[in-house]
């Protein structure tokens, strides 16, 4: 029989108070107040950025506006996506005082899974902040219809089109040729897979709604320049008053940053907030790409005790 000395046993916790989950749960260790709130301030900033893929993007919405043409807007950026169109449907919409102003040139959606017809109908309405959101299907037609009419609505931009069913796609092509209203259709790659109709149905149904959709743009992943140009945007914003980092000075930061993010938006906000968060902890180190790489790993592991 093997036999253990008193250092070699198992530690048994005795009390039922220091193994309750509560005790486990621990805040970052070692952190001042200060670093805490300089970690809140680094979350909570996300800028839009003007690129030139925006401004792309934005003349093609307004050539297909004034054509009357329905297409679709694909990319893997859908943070980067979103956030323009923001600014879009802003620009050409406005509210005040809690109602939408006329004209009201664009109308903004984003879908949601399997979104059904009805769905799309009552989600234009309430963009519109229209105060009756109820009825059977055929008044809620006639009721988007005289309300888009009312507002002079110029196009209709439904975003992550990709969780579109088929009636819903279908609405969206009955309402547009009905009032002569283009709508666009934005979201990730499947987008076209879902418009050429899925190998699981039958192909034909879907022909009209993929040549109403024919036209496309391709939103474009971010570039190393377009990195530099929001790092040092972000910098300005995020780090105010807490330490001056440079990233955008350093080449082979940026390049780590580009390779981290694969070119989304999303993910470099999440790198930039993973550095900024090291520095924080770690303010007297030097500020170089090996650090950023570092601070970039996505294994988790607790600092060490100093």
């Amino acid at each position: 029989m093997v036999q253990h000395n008193a250092e070699e046993q198992p530690q048994v916790v005795q009390s039922s108070k220091a193994a309750s989950p509560e005790n486990l749960i621990i805040n970052q260790p070692g952190l001042a107040p200060e670093q805490l709130n300089q970690i809140k301030q680094i979350c909570r900033i996300s800028p839009y950025i003007a690129l030139e893929r925006d401004k792309s993007m934005f003349a093609c919405l307004n050539y297909w506006r004034d054509l009357k043409i329905c297409g679709k807007i694909v990319t893997l950026d859908t943070l980067g996506l979103a956030k323009a169109l923001e600014v879009y449907v802003n620009t050409n919409t406005k509210q005040k005082g809690g109602l939408i102003q006329i004209p009201a040139s664009t109308v903004f959606i984003t879908a949601e899974n399997k979104d059904t017809e009805k769905d799309i109908l009552l989600s234009i309405l309430k963009f519109l902040l229209h105060p009756i959101l109820c009825g059977k299907l055929r008044d809620l037609k006639n009721r988007v219809k005289g309300t888009l009419e009312a507002y002079k609505v110029k196009n209709i931009i439904v975003n992550n089109a990709h969780y579109l069913s088929y009636s819903a796609l279908n609405e969206l092509m009955s309402i547009s040729q009905k009032l002569q209203v283009p709508v666009v259709l934005t979201g990730l790659p499947y987008l076209d897979y879902l418009l050429d109709g899925p190998k699981s149905e039958n192909k034909n149904i879907f022909i009209n709604i993929k040549d109403k959709f024919r036209d496309r743009f391709t939103y474009e992943s971010l570039s190393q320049q377009d990195i530099k140009s929001i790092v040092l945007i972000w910098e300005r914003e995020a780090l105010r008053g807490i330490r001056d980092l440079n990233l955008a000075d350093d080449t082979e930061i940026i390049k780590r940053l580009y390779k981290d993010c694969d070119g989304k938006l999303e993910l470099l906000y999440i790198g930039l907030r993973k550095v900024a968060d090291w520095y924080i902890k770690n303010p007297k180190a030097q500020i170089n790409h090996l650090n950023v790489n570092t601070a970039l790993s996505p294994d988790f592991k607790l600092p060490m005790k100093k």
